[in-house]
């Protein structure tokens, strides 16, 4: 929506609300998968002058444990699937989150 805006002044303050709601959607309900998958890809994709990245790794934690331990929070495989290589190829995961993406996709292949 910022980028709707014309005026700088304008799209930082649609920005900083838009951040302030998906913060507060976290705090509500600090376990949900989807929500932090919404602030994951925004932090990710914010531009860094806007310093809007600091829970990348908390988020990408969550959604990887969320998904272990059931592949079915989405309630849809391929969806799932695009997460995972979403965040496989954006956020940066860790060695051993990579060994736990590569688990899901193989527990998804087989209906697990």
């Amino acid at each position: 929506m910022a980028e709707c805006a014309f005026n700088p002044a304008a799209k930082l303050k649609r920005f900083n609300q838009g951040k302030e709601l998906l913060d507060q959607a976290v705090q509500s309900e600090p376990e949900n998968a989807e929500i932090r998958l919404m602030r994951l890809s925004v932090q990710l994709n914010a531009p860094g002058f806007l310093n809007y990245s600091s829970d990348i790794a908390t988020d990408r934690a969550l959604i990887i444990a969320a998904l272990s331990k059931n592949p079915m929070i989405f309630a849809d495989n391929d969806f799932t699937r695009k997460v995972l290589t979403f965040v496989t190829e954006t956020a940066r995961p860790t060695e051993s989150e990579r060994q736990i993406i590569k688990q899901l996709n193989i527990r998804l292949e087989h209906g697990n």
